[in-house]
């Protein structure tokens, strides 16, 4: 059987056509989205990644698989707490070229107005009228057009100072003086310098400076080094670009990741690690001169997902700390952040290939492949509901789920929220009930509820692990005596308390009272508690 997502050298050649083509539309999509350049860039980043991974399925209606999947990966960057503060919109309009006071005259006035209006009502009007295509997607596709970039607060002088940094010095590491191993890992990183996917993350022109590997060391993983060099961009600005340099399975240097440090905000994802391995089991800290601490795991708590496991990373020994950690090569759990304050980045970009959104979902959308252009989350409605009318909608009901205080917001693993079904409903005393998948990176899917009554404040409950194989496979016990939530689509359902008779309580999904224990799906029962 033909691999579908295998990708040929003549693919390889269509979609670097597609990147130079559709990447300034894209761009200036994402930054509708996001009201953030730097954000933008991040976004245009992953979109380009995720589409070259399926670009043999894509390359037939590129446009669309594009722009679905940036709207994906926009409900994902969905801030959970608060809102950030929107980037000026002149940061759009870019350079002006020749004599165009008249277009420029109008361009300020379009710009000007568009500053006077509220966040929601600019967001509509640019949709409608200034990327009516991308419009189209969103009300498909369920997004909020008022959707914010969850991005944590950017440190550009932090970027700056660590790319100035991993350019100083001498190499460190104890294979600083293995000539061999130094000329082939900077022979790796000239040569894929320019590779797809990676190439979008800064658009370089051309190098201005030699490649200088800054550190080279043997791990408990194997050999592994950090190569740097500055280079030139498209936009005139200077920057630094970084790979990291990891062991293959065939014992030679594997190009694990790369990213981006510059000035004025152009940056990538703040990396101050990379995985190493076959099973990217050891995690590298090279020296930039910060604090930085390290997570293994989130924990799920009733209305919660936290990280309470920060540890410091030791101090450096020659220039790199090695941390040796849980196989993450196909669930990414790992995290790193400065000393107590913003998330940092992992440099592995194309890592891990556990974080496929195929895999570990119930598989209730239409069409299964969330990044399809015509793909829709099922939409239930809880039996018992009352009236129906004025519930929300695929749309609402992600924004909500998205506006639900949970926990902080990973910046390399951003949820995913609503992507496979999203239920509607009520409760007895009148809360609106909101529910639907949850996944942070490549963690097991749960669920996600939100309870809410108007002029209050809404209340999160995370579910458990949801389990595909289960014949009732989303079961959630609902706090304070509100009963039980559960759904199978398809199913007809039923309720017990174990002493009378069946009650019926509607089909696909249903809000149950406390006092049940046993539930029927189609001829089957499932024992709750």
């Amino acid at each position: 059987m033909e691999d579908l997502d295998a990708v040929t050298p003549a693919d390889t050649d269509s979609f670097d056509e597609f990147v130079r083509t559709r990447s300034p539309a894209l761009l200036r999509s994402a930054y509708l989205l996001t009201t953030d350049r730097h954000a933008a860039e991040d976004l245009l980043q992953e979109v380009l990644e995720r589409l070259y991974a399926r670009w043999r399925r894509a390359r037939q209606a590129p446009d669309a698989y594009a722009r679905r999947i940036l709207v994906n990966r926009a409900i994902d960057r969905w801030r959970w707490r608060g809102r950030r503060r929107e980037a000026a919109l002149a940061d759009v309009a870019g350079p002006v070229v020749g004599d165009h006071a008249e277009e420029v005259t109008v361009r300020q006035a379009v710009l000007t107005a568009l500053r006077s209006l509220p966040p929601r009502q600019r967001a509509a009007v640019v949709l409608r009228y200034l990327d009516g295509a991308l419009a189209v997607v969103l009300l498909a596709g369920g997004l909020s057009a008022a959707g914010h970039a969850n991005r944590p607060p950017r440190v550009t002088t932090l970027a700056a100072t660590i790319g100035e940094r991993l350019l100083a010095g001498p190499t460190r590491g104890d294979l600083a003086t293995h000539a061999d191993y130094l000329r082939a890992v900077t022979e790796l990183h000239e040569r894929t310098r320019y590779d797809a996917p990676l190439r979008g993350l800064m658009n370089a022109r051309e190098p201005a400076g030699p490649a200088h590997v800054t550190w080279a060391g043997t791990t408990q993983s194997g050999r592994a080094a950090v190569v740097a060099q500055r280079m030139r961009l498209v936009e005139g600005d200077g920057a630094v670009l970084v790979t990291f340099v990891g062991t293959g399975v065939d014992g030679r240097p594997e190009k694990v990741g790369a990213d981006v440090y510059g000035s004025g905000g152009r940056t990538g994802w703040q990396s101050v690690a990379f995985l190493t391995g076959p099973e990217r089991s050891t995690l590298v800290v090279p020296d930039v001169g910060i604090e930085v601490e390290y997570s293994v795991a989130r924990r799920y708590t009733a209305d919660a997902v936290t990280r309470d496991d920060w540890q410091p990373v030791p101090p450096p020994v020659d220039g790199a700390a090695l941390i040796t950690i849980g196989p993450q090569r196909d669930r990414w759990t790992v995290a790193v952040r400065q000393r107590a304050g913003a998330y940092l980045g992992i440099g592995n970009l194309t890592d891990p290939t556990g974080t496929a959104p195929e895999r570990g979902w119930l598989g209730w959308r239409r069409p299964a492949d969330a990044d399809h252009p015509a793909a829709r989350p099922a939409y239930l409605v809880l039996g018992g509901s009352g009236r129906t009318d004025d519930l929300p909608d695929v749309t609402e009901g992600r924004r909500a789920l998205a506006e639900t205080p949970v926990g902080d917001v990973e910046p390399q693993a951003p949820p995913w929220l609503g992507m496979d079904w999203i239920a509607v409903g009520r409760t007895p005393s009148g809360e609106e009930i909101v529910a639907g998948d949850l996944r942070m990176g490549s963690d097991p899917v749960r669920t996600l509820v939100r309870l809410h009554r108007p002029g209050e404040a809404s209340l999160a409950v995370v579910g458990p692990v949801v389990d595909p194989a289960a014949y009732l496979p989303v079961v959630v016990r609902l706090p304070d005596g509100r009963g039980w939530l559960v759904a199978q689509p398809g199913a007809a359902l039923s309720w017990s308390d174990g002493r009378g008779d069946w009650r019926q309580a509607g089909r696909d999904a249903a809000l149950l009272p406390a006092g049940a224990t046993q539930v029927r799906v189609g001829t089957v029962t499932v024992r709750l508690g």
